[in-house]
């Protein structure tokens, strides 16, 4: 164990849980899909912001491989519209999906991913989506975490 009470060593990073270090990465994820959006609006070099972009996919591609909302398969569907070049599409669909995990809005039984004003020209990501993401029905919305392989220390 790091001992850091001494002077030469850096502070302890703090206390951080998964949950908390996900949510940070969509709200970087969202800021960095809006600079994306708006470098290519002003026809500036958004190279970078690209770049950014993609870190932040690629690190929530590890991240939603153990939740259940959004999901893999959501993130994958970023990825190909960042690849595609839709960043304002990207920057809808990330805003809209961080709303709903701040506000923990997905877990409620009435909420409904459909096309909204605004969503045309994103209907056929929407139409991707597997029936359990677009509407949460008549079941209540809950996520397992199975651990195995672990003995008594762990």
């Amino acid at each position: 164990m790091i001992d850091f009470s001494d002077k030469g060593n850096p502070s302890p990073p703090g206390p951080y849980s998964a949950p908390q270090m996900r949510m940070d990465t969509w709200n970087d994820l969202q800021v960095r899909c809006a600079w994306l959006n708006q470098f290519r609006q002003e026809k500036r070099d958004f190279s970078e912001p690209k770049a950014l972009a993609k870190e932040s996919l690629a690190q929530l591609c590890i991240f939603e491989s153990y939740w259940g909302f959004p999901g893999i398969e959501r993130v994958n569907k970023l990825e190909e519209l960042l690849e595609r070049g839709d960043y304002g599409d990207l920057s809808t669909e990330v805003r809209e999906l961080t709303r709903l995990l701040i506000g923990d809005a997905y877990r409620q039984r009435s909420v409904v991913l459909e096309d909204g004003p605004g969503h045309e020209a994103n209907s056929d990501f929407r139409r991707d989506r597997p029936q359990s993401q677009r509407t949460i029905g008549n079941k209540p919305y809950f996520e397992v975490l199975v651990v195995d392989g672990t003995d008594a220390y762990d």
